[in-house]
């Protein structure tokens, strides 16, 4: 099955032609990126009315939103319950008071597990939401304040 993509924006990443308004795909693959239709095309056309088209900008199911958030948080990956309340008490430092912590990577695994409390958290952010996210995203171990 052929498919010609026309009336586009088309960024190519080739320095010699670094843009193109059309494109011709045959079975799943690019065959052809111009600025014309081929010669005696037959097939079906889509006209992308301007659209713009950059290769390979796919989503990996990589969770992008959530990696640029986690460069916000207190990265806990690694860490035994210790090392994770130390790094909560230096947070609570330069914090105002009422406003969120956020940490992202705890594994309980680490500790030699048994799940963490809010207690632990209350005892040394008593006047701050905690929201500490497990390492896989599914869990999270809260304090008092954000309940």
């Amino acid at each position: 099955m052929k498919t010609l993509y026309f009336n586009a924006h088309i960024h190519t990443m080739n320095a010699v032609r670094p843009t193109a308004s059309c494109m011709l795909v045959e079975d799943g693959r690019i065959v052809m990126v111009g600025d014309e239709a081929p010669q005696g095309f037959v097939g079906q056309s889509v006209d992308l009315k301007g659209g713009v088209i950059y290769p390979a900008f796919i989503e990996s199911h990589a969770h992008i939103q959530n990696t640029g958030l986690a460069a916000k948080m207190l990265d806990l990956v690694g860490l035994d319950k210790h090392a994770i309340l130390e790094k909560l008490q230096e947070a609570v430092k330069h914090t105002p008071k009422g406003s969120f912590i956020l940490g992202r990577g705890w594994n309980q695994m680490n500790w030699g597990g048994g799940m963490p409390t809010k207690e632990e958290l209350d005892e040394i952010a008593p006047h701050h939401p905690v929201v500490m996210t497990r390492m896989c995203g599914h869990s999270q171990w809260v304090n008092s304040m954000t309940l």
